[in-house]
């Protein structure tokens, strides 16, 4: 047959929704349930240096880097999770009642998150978002009729020079890493990994 690679390696075939893993920054985060739609969104802007007649690009650096992690969840009633994704919310708990109090809070809460996805072939794609702070993109929740209340959470990277276990993040060390600042710090990190098979 004409047209397909004889390349293709299984074992870097990934499927299926992502498992979303949550928690207070600083600290390993814990999975929740509920979760489908999950985005990662890595963003770059670019600085052109431009020279010549005609004008010629010569090369570009890097001016930012942005990651995002988006999902939905079907569990509208968990008010952690809530109060992570609203960026800057008061949360009063009891046996039975939970109280979101959003007003004039001008600090946001930062969160760990993960994500791991598991392929058939057993390798596990794992990525960090070491520092997270919800809350830019707001909360929209449709009220369906006939269906789930399914809110859209988003969470955006900050700068974290330590990882969950107080570890040095090294620069270069990962994709998504990058020398802020002169020191070193990542954004977020993608771990691939498996148990002896060479991927």
């Amino acid at each position: 047959m004409a047209n397909i690679s004889s390349a293709i390696n299984k074992y870097r075939i990934f499927q299926g929704p992502a498992v979303v893993y949550l928690g207070a920054s600083g600290a390993t985060p814990t999975e929740i349930g509920g979760i489908f739609n999950v985005s990662l969104e890595i963003g770059l802007e670019a600085e052109r240096f431009v020279q010549g007649w005609p004008k010629q690009l010569q090369e570009l650096y890097v001016k930012a880097r942005t990651a995002k992690i988006k999902f939905d969840t079907a569990e509208a009633g968990d008010f952690t999770l809530l109060r992570y994704a609203l960026g800057s919310a008061g949360l009063t708990s009891t046996s039975n009642e939970h109280l979101i109090s959003i007003g004039d809070q001008t600090a946001l809460t930062k969160c760990a998150i993960k994500l791991l996805i598991l392929n058939a072939e057993g390798i596990t794609e794992c990525i960090y978002m070491w520092c997270g702070i919800g809350g830019q993109d707001g909360i929209s929740v449709t009220m369906n009729d006939d269906g789930l209340h399914t809110p859209t959470y988003t969470f955006e990277a900050l700068r974290q020079t330590q990882d969950w276990a107080g570890n040095s993040l090294v620069n270069g060390t990962a994709p998504f890493g990058g020398n802020l600042a002169y020191s070193n710090a990542q954004l977020i990190a993608l771990n691939i990994f498996s148990t002896g098979i060479d991927i």
